[in-house]
């Protein structure tokens, strides 16, 4: 799955909520995490740029060059799945392996694929700004520029020696 334009479909109230509650997990004190906050909402609410002769600000989501940008995704997802991915019973049956980077992800899941594509729609219900697509294939995916193939492992009967049989 890949989350389409992330960085600009998120609401900067949503990064910041996201933010906080990372912060408050963490051992920081509370001064410090409202300063962080602080911070985070000058960067967000007051990014200008300069298109042409004029110049504008970008009141949703965070510039793809800008510093913060990653994080605030990280923390967006990391929010997101903890409410939304981890907690749906579809998820804890079927799904065997979880990654992402940032918004890409990659899933192994064993159950029926009609049972994936509404998994697939209820993410996509969540958020009007959310879009996830998604790819699937029982024989191989590609993830961040890298083929995964699934393929049969065999056991011999006499050798512990594993034999490998590619699709």
């Amino acid at each position: 799955m890949d989350v389409s334009s992330l960085y600009t479909s998120i609401t900067h109230e949503k990064v910041i909520a996201a933010s906080k509650r990372l912060l408050e997990k963490s051992d920081r004190s509370s001064n410090s995490t409202q300063l962080c906050l602080d911070l985070l909402r000058l960067v967000l609410y007051e990014n200008f740029f300069l298109y042409g002769d004029t110049y504008y600000v970008q009141r949703q989501g965070t510039a793809m060059g800008s510093n913060v940008a990653p994080a605030n995704a990280n923390a967006y997802m990391d929010s997101f799945e903890e409410t939304f991915v981890y907690t749906d019973d579809r998820f804890k049956q079927y799904v065997d392996c979880y990654l992402r980077y940032i918004d890409d992800i990659f899933l192994i899941w064993t159950g029926p694929t009609d049972i994936l594509q509404a998994f697939h729609q209820t993410l996509n219900s969540v958020y009007p700004e959310l879009h996830f697509t998604m790819q699937y294939d029982p024989a191989r995916i590609s993830f961040l520029d890298t083929l995964v193939h699934f393929f049969q492992t065999y056991r011999l009967q006499q050798s512990s020696a594993l034999l490998e049989q590619p699709p």
